[in-house]
């Protein structure tokens, strides 16, 4: 059976969400496709921008709260002396948030649903049967397993960084380094408890996040060619470079279940826009996804890609889609001419950052690999 709407958005993130939320508030027809990808039971920071993001588009506070706690500023020893510290309510005007990922996407979901988007959850992933290449043409999303196609005039893909809605050889992606997140629990709280941690160690730095619900929650960026393959050996390694990152600490690693690993390399899809679909948020560009900079990007490009697809839906021009796929390959380089720089400062600034994590230089202008 094939059903219609003015807009397919796939991937029920917080960037797909807001953009459905933001285009069924326009009053048009937007089906919002869910499932098919892993549940994350991360904590991720919502930055005070993130959250006057969700102020804009009428998202309630009171649901917000369900899925978070306050976060007041960042605490950070990445250089080495005195920490310093970014209060956001000094330097922003509000307090941020840490805000767990998968109530928090179920409650944003929710949200687009009520500003009128029709939500269809499936546990299988989703492909275009045709190409969006043809700008005459409306573009059909395919589930397997899956009774419905749905045929639209746009397609908002928001499949993340590991998403595959576009035919086989449309989805290559620029890969930038070999970063991976590693997630860990603490046995208490570092002081004070309500902020964000940033330090570094000797294979990569640290982030810990206020708890919610008493989930103390420690995460490690490191080159995954630095991890040790013997379960026991990279339970020690991380217990080495949790020491060196927060010396004299009374917190300490729990390992209560399997140490979970999530891919954070730096990337960027190759092709950034083409005729009637359009990658917002990880679908687009991944970097550093737990320093806030990801749920940000979600909420911008969300706002950004529902004006874009708008103009398209009422004018029927690609005007607006063409200056802003080469506003953003310019960007994204911009970006990525900042990491070597970025992290050669950290080398040569901080003492005991001379390992191999270092040394080979990940972070360089040139890219390291694509699929």
């Amino acid at each position: 059976m094939e059903r219609s709407a003015d807009v397919a958005v796939v991937g029920g993130g917080p960037a797909g969400a807001a953009c459905a939320a933001r285009l069924a508030q326009r009053g048009f027809r937007v089906v919002l496709l869910t499932g098919g990808g892993r549940c994350l039971k991360w904590q991720d920071l919502l930055s005070p921008a993130a959250a006057a993001a969700l102020d804009r588009l009428g998202f309630p506070p009171a649901d917000l709260a369900m899925a978070a706690r306050p976060c007041r500023g960042i605490v950070d020893r990445w250089i080495p002396g005195p920490p310093s510290y970014t209060d956001f309510e000094l330097l922003r005007l509000r307090h941020g948030w840490v805000v767990d990922r998968s109530l928090f996407d179920e409650i944003l979901v929710r949200f687009a649903s009520k500003c009128g988007a029709q939500v269809s959850p499936s546990p299988f992933s989703a492909q275009l049967t045709n190409s969006p290449h043809n700008l005459n043409s409306t573009v059909t999303v395919h589930r397997d397993g899956s009774m419905d196609d749905w045929t639209a005039s746009f397609v908002v893909d928001a499949t993340g960084a590991a998403g595959h809605l576009l035919p086989p050889g449309e989805n290559r992606r620029i890969r930038y380094d070999r970063l991976v997140a590693v997630r860990v629990s603490l046995s208490a709280a570092l002081d004070p408890p309500d902020w964000m941690h940033l330090a570094t160690s000797t294979a990569g730095w640290w982030y810990t996040l206020s708890p919610i619900d008493n989930q103390i929650q420690a995460v490690f960026m490191t080159d995954s060619d630095l991890l040790p393959r013997d379960q026991v050996a990279r339970r020690q390694h991380f217990d080495a470079e949790f020491r060196v990152a927060f010396p004299g600490t009374k917190a300490s690693l729990v390992f209560t279940e399997p140490v979970v690993l999530r891919d954070a390399r730096t990337t960027c899809r190759r092709r950034v826009w083409t005729g009637r679909w359009l990658p917002i948020g990880d679908a687009k560009v991944s970097i550093d996804p737990l320093t806030g900079a990801g749920l940000e990007r979600a909420f911008s490009s969300a706002e950004v890609a529902s004006e874009l697809v708008a103009d398209f839906l009422i004018s029927g021009s690609f005007q607006g889609l063409e200056a802003n796929a080469i506003a953003s390959l310019i960007d994204f380089e911009t970006q990525l001419a900042e990491l070597p720089r970025r992290y050669t400062i950290a080398t040569d600034h901080t003492p005991g950052l001379t390992g191999p994590f270092w040394q080979r230089r990940r972070y360089s202008p040139g890219p390291r690999d694509s699929d």
